[in-house]
């Protein structure tokens, strides 16, 4: 591995960076992907919308306003994406095997732990079985473009940023 202006940060700290980097990436591509594809029907409750209504109902005793939905809705998309992407650059750094179908499997895992079971599950969102397929198909196409752009990005950063390259 060439040394770079990194080089002092750990292994760690490196996956870490570029995953979430990688997942920054993929909010906006899952985002662009939502428009082409809605994830979800007109009037439908947004998820992350509910999840910060009910959070702030019980840290305050007053639900989301209306007109903060927005706001509440992107600062939820973005901070999760990079969360999660931190933790899939940790694990594809140490488990290449996360890293399957070039990320695409991380996004579709993704989507099983999120809109396909807790969500429902915590009332976040209508249960699974309510969901019209063309939602279900909607979440896949875009968690797996989620899944690529991360992958993408974090193999770029660590070869580009870190000068360390991507085992296949």
């Amino acid at each position: 591995m060439r040394q770079t202006a990194w080089g002092q940060f750990d292994r760690v700290t490196r996956a870490l960076v570029a995953g979430a980097a990688g997942g920054l990436v993929g909010a906006g591509v899952k985002l662009l992907g939502e428009l082409i594809f809605p994830p979800r029907s007109p009037g439908e409750p947004i998820p992350p919308a509910v999840a910060v209504s009910k959070l702030l109902t019980w840290l305050t005793g007053h639900p989301l306003l209306e007109e903060r939905t927005t706001l509440a809705v992107q600062a939820f998309h973005w901070s999760f994406s990079l969360a999660v992407g931190a933790l899939y650059g940790l694990s594809a750094e140490f488990w290449p095997r996360a890293r399957i179908a070039r990320g695409a499997g991380f996004g579709v895992v993704l989507l099983l732990a999120t809109h396909e079971s807790l969500l429902p599950l915590t009332g976040l969102s209508l249960p699974w079985s309510q969901i019209p397929l063309k939602e279900h198909a909607s979440e896949l196409f875009t968690h797996v473009l989620f899944g690529v752009s991360v992958e993408l990005v974090r193999g770029a950063v660590r070869e580009r940023v870190f000068g360390a390259p991507t085992a296949a």
